[in-house]
């Protein structure tokens, strides 16, 4: 069986049966769908996310308190939630119990690209000189600060191949304004399914509504 998108890919069976696979990890096409499809999902208004992208003075970053960025760092998936005022990066790691002084400098070089770059990316893109919400402390530092989330607000990983499933579930937790399921630590086998499910969905969705889509930050207003 093979899915054509809007945009004219092909989603072949297999690329379903790898998400339902319970000794595989997903792969980035599986969570940029599904980032796309909780936009989808969301809509244009309230906790709304959009498919990962270099900032854009233009658009939807310039009003933006804060964007949620799923990373992936060697092989595991996190999140970022980036507070654009205070420059603070809110890191959710499904391992999170397991961080300890030298694993979390680990994270931190990592997370370079976004801790250290993306500050600067947002002064050439002059986002610094036309925000509302831009922080001088932020701007004079020029680099996020890494605090680790609650651990009450994590999800906690048991084996060695579900840190991309616990990713998508943090972003949905992080930007439903109230989710319908409030997923947990032993619904890996179920949102397997779900992911599935919403970009089987997707490649009905008419191309004009992924257009825009693809070329917005990940966002929360």
């Amino acid at each position: 069986m093979v899915l054509k998108e809007s945009d004219g890919n092909s989603l072949e069976y297999d690329f379903f049966a790898d998400i339902m696979d319970q000794s595989k990890d997903l792969v980035i096409g599986a969570i940029d769908l599904y980032m796309l499809a909780l936009r989808i999902r969301n809509g244009p208004g309230a906790n709304a996310i959009r498919g990962v992208g270099i900032p854009n003075t233009q658009r939807s970053w310039i009003n933006a308190t804060q964007v949620i960025v799923p990373c992936l760092v060697g092989s595991h998936y996190v999140v970022c939630r980036l507070d654009l005022h205070e420059g603070i990066c809110e890191l959710y790691d499904s391992l999170h119990y397991c961080l300890n002084e030298d694993t979390r400098a680990y994270r931190v070089q990592q997370l370079s690209g976004i801790l250290k770059l993306l500050p600067r990316l947002l002064l050439f893109g002059e986002w610094f000189a036309y925000s509302p919400i831009r922080s001088p402390n932020f701007q004079n530092r020029m680099e996020f600060i890494l605090r680790v989330a609650a651990p009450t607000l994590q999800f906690n990983q048991t084996d060695n191949v579900s840190c991309g499933v616990f990713c998508c579930m943090q972003v949905e937790r992080l930007t439903a304004d109230s989710p319908s399921i409030e997923w947990g630590h032993g619904h890996v086998t179920e949102y397997r399914w779900n992911i599935a499910a919403r970009i089987f969905d997707l490649c009905k969705t008419p191309a004009v509504e992924l257009e825009d889509s693809r070329v917005c930050p990940h966002l929360s207003n």
